[in-house]
C-alpha cells in the first residue's frame, strides 16, 4: 500500500512543472466538488463500499496524476471522490 493510501500526503510535486501546479486552483476545484455534489445528491448520495473506495482509492494513489491528495486531471480531492457511487475517474482507471 503506498503511502498516499495509508493518508500520509504524497509527495509527487516536483515532477510538475511550475505552469501545471498553477492549473490546480481553489476556484476550479470549488466548481467540479458543486458539480460533483448536485449529481450525488441527485442520485440518492449512494456511496461505495469500504473495500471498494480503498481499491478506488488506492489506484488514484499511485496514478502519475495525483499531486498530494489532487488529481491534476479533475482537479478532485481524490479521497473524497472515490467514495461517490456517482463519480468516474477521468482517465478510466475505475
Amino acid at each position: 500500500m503506498s503511502d498516499c493510501a495509508k493518508g500520509v500526503p504524497c509527495k509527487k510535486w516536483g515532477r510538475l512543472s511550475a505552469a501545471k501546479k498553477k492549473t490546480i486552483s481553489a476556484a476550479k476545484v470549488a466548481v467540479t466538488f458543486t458539480k460533483s455534489m448536485a449529481v450525488w445528491a441527485a442520485s440518492g448520495m449512494k456511496v461505495m463500499s469500504k473495500a471498494d473506495h480503498a481499491k478506488r482509492f488506492a489506484t488514484c494513489c499511485s496514478c502519475e496524476h495525483m499531486v498530494g491528495h489532487t488529481c491534476t486531471r479533475c482537479d478532485c480531492l481524490a479521497y473524497a471522490k472515490t467514495k461517490l457511487a456517482t463519480e468516474k475517474c477521468p482517465v478510466g482507471k475505475w
